[in-house]
Parts: structure tokens; sequence; C-alpha cells
């Protein structure tokens, strides 16, 4: 037995000491697992509370309707949409005759600054806000639904999400 504690203190190998490394490394392993964890418990709870109650949902967008940053990317896009719809030169341009031809940029270019003006009018009324709060609640409830696997507003046909929207409509 004395030969065998020898060779052990010869080797250096204490095994007191292994063991508390050993315990350490747990306990480090643990605390960042716990950590982990309770990050995303966090998500999880606070996506349940607002991702999933509907009212929340549209407590916390519902105010973007009269962020202005959002409202101008949104006219900007809408106008966009717009004029890809419509090609307003080429509109200019035949409405115009042919010594005004040279017009029908500047001319687009005025039309489109006045769809401009008149999509920010539009989202900054009281009606847009109504009509975003309304589509939001809308959205948000018939997603729920989807993801709960019921049937509502919104469908899920090959890989393809569709959102009826009339009811939005309606209301106004």
């Amino acid at each position: 037995m004395a030969e065998a504690e020898g060779s052990v203190e010869e080797a250096g190998e204490d095994p007191a000491v292994d063991g508390g490394r050993l315990r350490r490394r747990l306990v480090v392993a643990l605390v960042v697992l716990t950590a982990l964890l309770t990050f995303v418990s966090t998500i999880g709870v606070w996506g349940r509370g607002v991702l999933l109650n509907t009212d929340r949902w549209v407590a916390t967008v519902g105010p973007l309707a009269h962020e202005e940053a959002l409202t101008d990317a949104l006219a900007v896009y809408l106008v966009d949409q717009a004029a890809a719809a419509v090609d307003l030169e080429a509109v200019a341009a035949e409405a115009l005759p042919d010594q005004a031809s040279g017009l029908a940029v500047p001319l687009a270019s005025a039309v489109r600054g006045f769809l401009t003006e008149q999509a920010e009018r539009l989202l900054a009324s009281d009606a847009f806000a109504t009509a975003w709060v309304e589509a939001n609640r809308v959205a948000h409830r018939e997603v729920v639904r989807l993801l709960r696997g019921e049937d509502g507003a919104v469908a899920a046909n090959d890989g393809v999400v569709t959102l009826n929207l009339l009811p939005v409509l309606v209301r106004l």
C-alpha cells in the first residue's frame, strides 16, 4: 500500500486535486447552462405574453402609425408601387401634344411629388392610424389562428400565406 501511495505522489497526481478541477468545470458548465436557459425562458415568456396576445401586440405596434420614419418609408413604397404599375413618363408623353413632349419627364416628376405628398397626408391621418390598428388586430388574430392550426382569414397553401383584409376594409 505504501508503494501505491508513493507512486501516486511521484507521478504528481493527487485524486483530490483532480476531483476539485472536475467540480469547478462542472459548476462553470452549470452556471453557463443556467444563464442560457434563463435567457431562452425569458424570451419565451415575453413571446407568449406579447406575440400570442392580440391586445398586447396591438398596444405594441399601434403607436408605429405615428412614427414619421415609418410613414415616410411607407409613403415612398406606395408611390413606388403606383409608379411601377403606371409608367408616369409614358402616360405624360402620351397626354401631351408633340410640341410639349419634352415636358413629359418634369410632369411625371411633378405627379410623383404630388402622389408622395398625398400619401404622406393620408398616412398622417387618424383614419390611417385607425386602419393600422385594425389591420394589425385582424392580421395578428389570424396569424395566431394559423399557428394554432385553426381556420380563419389566413390560409397557407403550398407555402404561400394569404391574408383576407376584407373585414378591415368593411370597417373603414
